[in-house]
């Protein structure tokens, strides 16, 4: 039987701003809180999206664990298919 399993906090929410104040706190509460391991929302864009990764690797330790949701929130441009 294990005596502890593995959490996560699940937070770095899409707000109704591109701020990365607000996403930093969220992220530092978490951390402050006892969390080593974050998971994140990622797919505003791939600026917005590598800049919010960079955000939680600076203020993670260097083994804290990085997880990511893509929640898509705009239009895609992409052809998804033929």
């Amino acid at each position: 039987m294990r005596e502890s399993v593995p959490a996560y906090a699940a937070t770095g929410y899409v707000t109704t701003t591109p701020d990365l104040g607000e996403f930093r706190v969220q992220i530092e509460r978490a951390l402050a809180e006892g969390f080593t391991a974050v998971k994140i929302k990622i797919g505003t864009g791939p600026d917005e999206n590598a800049q919010r990764v960079a955000v939680t690797r600076e203020l993670l330790a260097p083994d804290g664990r990085l997880l990511g949701t893509a929640m898509p929130t705009r239009p895609s441009t992409r052809s998804c298919g033929p």
